[in-house]
């Protein structure tokens, strides 16, 4: 099963770059070789375009809609927020930004019954196997409000209890209700509590006698394995006990009563759910607890409130005990759920992954310490008493020149999906063979967000997100926009009113006291540092993309820094540079120039913006993975259990490293050649430090990597 997604990752930089000038930033106080100005800017659409403007929300009979910005008076626009993201998100990687403002810091919940991966991480973790005997550490509770409880605070509680397992046909003598279940076919918890309670809906009549059998090892897995607990039943017998029991439903994933398919729910007692009040016997439930429990379970973007959550969490607001299954470590909870085998929470959250790469990414820098894109694009001040940064740069909005048609370009019954980062085979980066996308051994677990200390390779025992999400170009639109088990369910569909192929926009950069540098890193994240970019004699082969729609090839623009537009006043007064290449080249040689381009990241990134490159690609694999239950496809499983991650996208070609005895000349100050003598530890690193020997001198000197570059 090979990983396939519509985007690809460049890697987390290392090294976060903090210019030295990062504290004398100002608005007022000019630098002295300073430049301010502006310069026209043209985007193409060389697909079709959709800024998202005016929307329906959909339906379950109908699909949602959404049409191209506009602006009254105007007509369609880009917004400036909108330049100003995609040209901030390019420099997050060419600049080797700081991520950790960008990237929402979140655990994942991670259930895995069939991986090495899920082994080690999950099943060890929920049971033991001694010799065929499984002891199951999950124990019951049930969840409650404490007295210090707010809105912002729900003060949670976890009052211990026993359960035992009832089989359905025990079920069905104890229940009232008399109409036809469906215990036996796959659905979810609220349906079966339903069918129970009858038509009242009064949770109350959850509660109920039951009569318990000792507990003993029962057969599971066709006898290869036995697991000891009680059962309950509705009738008595002479080697039973009866107790109070309150009817708990966790849903049944799949149809029938087969080997291996559920054919059990539970009964919690001791207390029962009448019996559950608080007292100091109660387990507190720590605040980051909480946290990994409500978002696994809470309603997120693109993911609907867990259905056994759902059921229960307005009898929780309102004070009642609800049923839940947690594991405790020295009289801790360490996590919980309201299903027996429950989405533990992973212990890494994406912070903490981020901090592997370099701790610059989340910490809270010195003062006035920023990287390039904050400089450049602005910062906002925060609560721990950092200032704010008003940025230097920035767009008009973009008026539309040219359109070739007045029709928009429709596309029906899109899905417009949200990532699901907690899948690590896509979004942590992995050890093996990245250009196919497999573990180096398949009988080892995955990279995930959880430290394994046993292991060897540095993204196990020290793993890292995949990097900044790229989306490459193709230069085509996809074959279908939902997979088609998807076809009929219009409540998660869009309509796309797409502007068309050859839409041309128009928009001012206007900049403030850019130092060289900074205004070389805007030109290079509007042009990549190809000069075809600011020409009006060649095509823009490199494309940035915008708007909604990526993952099916729409957004894809050309953008030209028009020549001739550029007005450019220097601060000392002296003649600025003319043009565009000598600013672009400032910014490349402060990053390292040859040894920069090589950086995977920036290769990654150059690469995914060639649409001859994606256009080679087969179309599958830019396509999302396919879950489906009905039809029992579950690619996402399959990858986990064959090893398979998502790869690399074709930055198979490496330039080779200079060795001892390269020329190179230095690049600042008077012209001098010299050789190399001396190679740093991590030759790759944009700022290494490197031994080189001048022409006409004796002794080598120490220089890093920005102030020379390679000529043989």
């Amino acid at each position: 099963m090979t990983v396939r997604a519509p985007f690809r990752f460049a890697p987390v930089c290392r090294d976060v770059y903090f210019p030295a000038w990062a504290p004398l930033v100002s608005h007022d106080v000019p630098f002295k070789d300073g430049v301010s100005g502006e310069v026209t800017i043209e985007i193409e659409a060389t697909q079709p375009l959709l800024i998202g403007g005016a929307r329906r929300k959909p339906v379950p009979d109908c699909a949602g809609e959404v049409w191209p910005f506009e602006v009254p008076g105007v007509g369609y626009a880009i917004p400036e927020a909108t330049l100003r993201g995609m040209a901030r998100s390019i420099l997050e990687v060419a600049a080797c930004g700081s991520l950790g403002k960008f990237v929402y810091d979140r655990r994942f919940g991670f259930r895995d019954l069939k991986s090495p991966t899920g082994e080690k991480f999950y099943q060890r973790r929920m049971a033991t196997n001694v010799s065929g005997i499984v002891a199951q550490h999950a124990k019951a509770g049930w969840l409650i409000r404490g007295p210090k409880a707010s809105p912002e605070n729900p003060d949670p509680y976890i009052i211990r209890c026993l359960y035992a397992r009832i089989t359905f046909p025990e079920l069905r003598a104890l229940t009232r209700n008399r109409k036809p279940d469906q215990l036996d076919f796959r659905n979810e918890a609220p349906n079966r509590y339903e069918w129970f309670i009858g038509p009242s809906g009064n949770r109350t009549a959850l509660n109920c006698k039951v009569y318990l059998d000792p507990e003993i090892a029962h057969p599971h897995a066709r006898g290869r394995i036995k697991i000891e607990y009680r059962q309950a039943f509705a009738t008595a017998d002479p080697a039973r006990i009866l107790v109070d029991g309150t009817v708990v439903f966790t849903g049944k994933p799949q149809s029938g009563v087969k080997s291996g398919d559920k054919k059990q729910e539970f009964v919690f007692h001791t207390p029962d759910r009448a019996g559950a009040t608080l007292s100091s016997a109660a387990l507190v439930v720590a605040e980051d607890v909480w946290r990994d429990f409500d978002i696994i379970h809470s309603e997120q973007p693109g993911r609907k409130i867990n259905p056994n959550w759902s059921f229960w969490k307005d009898e929780f607001d309102n004070g009642g005990p609800v049923p839940i299954f947690y594991l405790e470590d020295g009289g801790k909870v360490t996590t919980f759920g309201t299903a027996f085998m429950f989405k533990t929470a992973l212990p890494l959250s994406t912070h903490d992954m981020l901090r592997h790469s370099s701790p610059d990414h989340t910490e809270e820098p010195e003062a006035g310490k920023r990287d390039l894109p904050s400089l450049i694009f602005g910062d906002v001040a925060d609560d721990l008493g950092k200032k704010g940064l008003k940025r230097r740069a920035s767009f008009d909005l973009a008026r539309v020149t040219h359109r070739p048609s007045d029709e928009l370009k429709i596309i029906r019954q899109a899905v417009l999906l949200e990532p699901k980062a907690g899948f690590f085979p896509a979004y942590v980066r992995q050890p093996g063979d990245r250009i196919n996308g497999t573990l180096e051994d398949r009988t080892l677990p995955f990279a995930t967000y959880s430290v394994d200390p046993g292991a060897r390779e540095r993204e196990r025992t020290t793993p890292e997100l995949a990097g900044v999400k790229l989306w490459p170009a193709r230069d085509r639109l996809a074959d279908r926009f939902h997979p088609p088990h998807l076809a009929g369910q219009h409540s998660i569909q869009t309509t796309l009113h797409a502007l068309p192929i050859g839409t041309r926009f128009r928009t001012i950069l206007r900049f403030h006291n850019l130092r060289p540098v900074e205004l070389g890193a805007v030109f290079w994240a509007l042009s990549f540092g190809n000069a075809e970019a600011w020409s009006l004699d060649e095509p823009v082969r490199l494309r940035h993309r915008l708007g909604m729609g990526k993952p099916y090839g729409l957004g894809e623009v050309a953008i030209r820094i028009v020549p001739g537009t550029l007005a450019l006043r220097r601060n000392d007064g002296d003649m600025a540079a003319p043009g565009i290449a000598p600013w672009v080249s400032a910014f490349e040689t402060e990053m390292g120039g040859f040894r920069w381009r090589n950086l995977p990241q920036i290769r990654t990134l150059m690469r995914t913006a060639d649409p001859a490159l994606g256009a080679r690609m087969p179309q599958e694999s830019l396509e999302y993975m396919v879950l489906n239950p009905q039809d029992k496809i579950n690619e996402f499983g399959d990858a986990k259990t064959e090893g398979t991650f998502l790869p690399d996208y074709m930055i198979d070609e490496v330039v080779c490293v200079p060795g001892l005895g390269t020329r190179i000349r230095m690049t600042v100050g008077a012209p001098k050649e010299g050789v190399v003598v001396k190679l740093p530890i991590d030759p790759m690193h944009p700022r290494s430090q490197w031994g080189v020997l001048l022409d006409g001198e004796t002794k080598p000197r120490t220089y890093t990597r920005n102030l020379f570059e390679f000529t043989g």
